[in-house]
């Protein structure tokens, strides 16, 4: 009837102060809620699931909380009697009723996965939500230590056990035996090409006294969180196959290296979020050393062996490769070590100061080789993280749709978002999704995807998304947009745009990329630090990104709601009362090398642009603006009042503003 989506929403309802105050409380405690609708219903309902049951309950007659809103309003105190309040609103007219929900204003009542909810207990890791993260693969950063590199052939890998070499070998062709074996470790210069089929065991030497180094570089560019991959000892370059988790890798300056850059980021006000790689680790970590020596061993119930096939792993592996020997979760010794025992990995390391982890292939960890037991393992290494942190961010990667294990705020507090956000938004930009096959997303389709992703979760847990372009595990965007940095900093502007938080991948700033893009290691290339090299335009316009983002709270914690789609673009608007102010920011966005037009229906007031400082819009007026633009813009609005008393020569002389 009406869609979520729409430019001109009759009724509205979501989770920031204003509709929702405070967005949690304890259970037992009283959260007021509240609807703004242009209708003119003869009565208004509040309909709340409990144990079972719909009950109705009479909402009354409010006043706007805030300047700028010029619907009616209406008000109900929700008393949390559960961990996950649901409810949704009903509007009862002379001949008729609507029903609003996430889904928007619909004739039928809706299933409850659209229904609205207030989580109790729960407090999310607000830090993360006024955040720019920035990814970093440890050994092609930047080197800085003073502790000696590792000579060439130091040692080889991988180092597989002569069982695993027995049981792979049968049906496999000399070449392939061959591949089974050892390989010397390479050490390259650091402006050397990469070599992909030797890439993992390869040291470029950059190390975790570089990214100190480097602390400068990324805080002016408005960085003041990080991400590493896996900074434990392992014998790879990308170190997913930990040998060791209560060690920092020599290579990257050891035990000493990460103490000064925790206080050094500490000292600059900047997190810190570690690759915590739970679902496996690597088959030269004791554990499975041991397991692998032993039929007998205890240390055989931290993992799944079987009777192999010819040709198949006696154990587990993540996606069988033999390095990586999936942990099993059926037995408490994994949970003791890993997760929630009085010194597991999870506890040891925000002892030590870490704001939080990733937890890589968190979709993957369970039981017996499988994800049986998924959420519960998560649930626990939530609960033990914020027994030592209140404030961690426990950040799960899920390539796939994770509205499962989000809704009740008791996993992960958020995922690499890019079922609901990267990876259809490269796709729409591309036509091509990320393995680079043939993939055409229209722009409404692309809408209604985002708008189905972010509504089904309580706000909170939306905002502790982790929104991403590009990462070590797919294509640089700038690859994928074909070297154009114009593209690559209107698909940068609409992340910073979106709700969650934010995170650039290292060097795409100055326009580092890749020369193919059939293996993900092609993403791993050195930063290059010469700066004859960078794109000083490139950099400069994602320092302004950065700078608004982190500048401009309803970026941070507002609403999110569309108000216009096009055949190539479509506009989205941040919306927040908080605080006695109502504060509004739209971003919008094309794909098309052309100037777009796009009709939008706006509230009062004018909405200047943020980069040419022009304004559009009529004080006091509300309803359609043209606006045309190319590629990415983002707009403040500027309420009636505080345009009346701006100088005239500010006033806006027409509706339709070319911005770029």
């Amino acid at each position: 009837m009406f869609p979520a989506f729409t430019a001109d929403p009759a009724a509205w309802h979501d989770a920031t102060e204003a509709h929702t105050c405070p967005a949690t409380a304890e259970i037992g405690g009283t959260v007021t809620l509240r609807l703004r609708t242009r209708l003119r219903p003869r009565r208004v309902q509040v309909l709340e699931l409990r144990h079972g049951e719909i009950l109705a309950f009479a909402a009354h007659p409010c006043e706007a909380p805030y300047e700028g809103w010029a619907e009616k309003w209406y008000a109900y105190d929700l008393r949390l009697g559960s961990l996950q309040n649901r409810y949704i609103w009903r509007l009862d007219f002379e001949e008729d009723m609507l029903f609003v929900s996430t889904a928007g204003l619909k004739p039928v009542c809706p299933g409850y996965r659209d229904w609205y909810s207030v989580l109790a207990d729960y407090q999310p890791p607000e830090w993360v939500w006024e955040s720019v993260f920035y990814q970093i693969f440890p050994d092609r950063f930047r080197r800085g230590g003073s502790h000696p590199r590792p000579e060439p052939g130091a040692y080889a890998y991988p180092q597989l056990h002569p069982e695993v070499i027995g049981a792979l070998s049968p049906g496999r062709s000399e070449l392939e035996r061959a591949a089974l074996g050892a390989f010397p470790l390479r050490t390259p210069d650091w402006d050397e090409p990469l070599s992909i089929a030797e890439d993992a065991h390869t040291l470029y030497g950059g190390d975790l006294a570089g990214v100190q180094d480097a602390l400068p570089y990324l805080e002016a560019l408005g960085i003041n969180a990080l991400w590493l991959n896996p900074i434990f000892r392992s014998p790879s370059s990308h170190r997913y196959d930990t040998s060791d988790y209560r060690e920092v890798d020599p290579h990257l300056g050891g035990e000493v290296a990460f103490d000064h850059l925790s206080t050094a980021l500490r000292r600059r006000g900047m997190r810190l979020v570690l690759d915590g790689v739970f679902n496996h680790l690597g088959n030269e970590h004791a554990l499975f050393q041991r397991a692998m020596a032993d039929p007998q061993a205890p240390e055989r119930d931290y993992f799944t062996f079987r009777a192999a096939s010819p040709g198949q792993l006696p154990y587990h592996g993540f996606y069988d490769v033999p390095t990586l020997p999936k942990l099993d979760y059926t037995h408490e010794a994994a949970y003791r070590e890993f997760i929630d025992g009085p010194d597991s990995v999870t506890r040891h390391w925000l002892r030590r100061g870490i704001d939080g982890w990733r937890l890589d292939v968190a979709q993957g960890m369970g039981t017996a080789g499988t994800d049986g037991g998924n959420l519960e393992i998560l649930r626990r290494l939530k609960r033990a993280a914020r027994e030592e942190n209140p404030q961690a961010y426990v950040l799960g990667e899920r390539f796939f749709d994770a509205e499962h294990a989000l809704q009740d705020g008791r996993g992960e507090d958020g995922v690499m978002n890019y079922h609901g956000f990267g990876l259809p938004v490269m796709t729409w930009l591309t036509g091509r999704d990320k393995d680079g096959e043939p993939q055409r997303i229209d722009t409404e389709a692309l809408v209604a995807h985002l708008w189905d992703a972010y509504r089904v979760l309580p706000l909170p847990v939306a905002l502790n998304q982790f929104n991403l372009l590009e990462s070590h595990d797919i294509a640089r965007a700038l690859y994928r947009l074909d070297g154009n940095a114009e593209r690559y900093l209107g698909a940068l502007g609409l992340l910073m745009a979106y709700p969650g938080a934010p995170c650039l991948y290292y060097g795409s700033e100055i326009g580092l990329s890749q020369p193919h893009g059939d293996s993900m290691n092609y993403a791993r290339a050195t930063f290059p630090w010469e700066e004859s090299a960078w794109n000083r335009e490139l950099l400069e316009g994602v320092r302004r990104l950065v700078q608004l983002r982190r500048s401009l709270p309803a970026l941070q914690r507002g609403s999110l709601r569309f108000v216009g789609v096009g055949e190539h673009s479509f506009a989205l608007l941040r919306e927040l009362g908080e605080g006695g102010t109502l504060s509004r920011v739209m971003c919008l966005v094309s794909r098309s090398p052309q100037t777009t037009t796009l009709d939008l229906y706006l509230p009062p007031g004018g909405w200047r642009d943020l980069e040419s400082g022009e304004l559009t819009g009529v004080p006091g007026a509300e309803g359609s603006t043209r606006l045309s633009w190319q590629g990415t813009r983002l707009l403040i609005w500027e309420s009636p009042v505080d345009q009346l008393h701006q100088p005239s020569s500010a006033q806006p002389r027409r509706r339709r503003v070319i911005l770029n």
